[in-house]
């Protein structure tokens, strides 16, 4: 007989994600950026607040997870912000990242000589990207306010 376990979930409110979207603001209030890239659509939200309270300028992409032959897919499905970014130093920045495919695809869009630093309110401490800058990490499944 199979051992079933349950993933804990983890109710995020809006009080916890400002204290979550502040304690990231303390942390990366010293980068030196030439602009914060939001992964829509969660992380655009976090990334809109960092650019204004850092007073650099914002960008968007977005990405699309499909399922091919069972495996994970990410395609890119909006990059035209992204394209037009020509500074050395960027943020990408996600709501949750569970693998890490999705920051890691985004990664690869950008030229070479960009340095790119990464960030997620959420992250699993098993992925196979490295975040550079945590507001939370577990294991447990995510939900955020505005998923409702």
């Amino acid at each position: 007989m199979q051992e079933q376990t349950t993933q804990s979930q983890h109710f995020i409110g809006w009080s916890e994600f400002g204290r979550l979207c502040t304690k990231l603001y303390n942390d990366i209030w010293a980068l030196h950026l030439d602009g914060i890239a939001g992964i829509g659509r969660g992380g655009l939200m976090i990334a809109a607040y960092l650019a204004h309270r850092m007073d650099i300028p914002l960008y968007s992409v977005f990405v699309r997870h499909t399922q091919i032959s069972g495996e994970e897919q990410i395609e890119i499905d909006d990059v035209r912000d992204l394209k037009q970014f020509t500074g050395s130093s960027i943020l990408l920045v996600e709501d949750w990242v569970v693998h890490g495919h999705a920051m890691k695809t985004v990664k690869q869009q950008l030229p070479a000589f960009v340095n790119a630093h990464t960030l997620a309110m959420v992250a699993n401490p098993d992925s196979d990207e490295h975040i550079d800058y945590v507001g939370l990490l577990t294991r447990d499944e995510i939900h955020f306010p505005y998923d409702t």
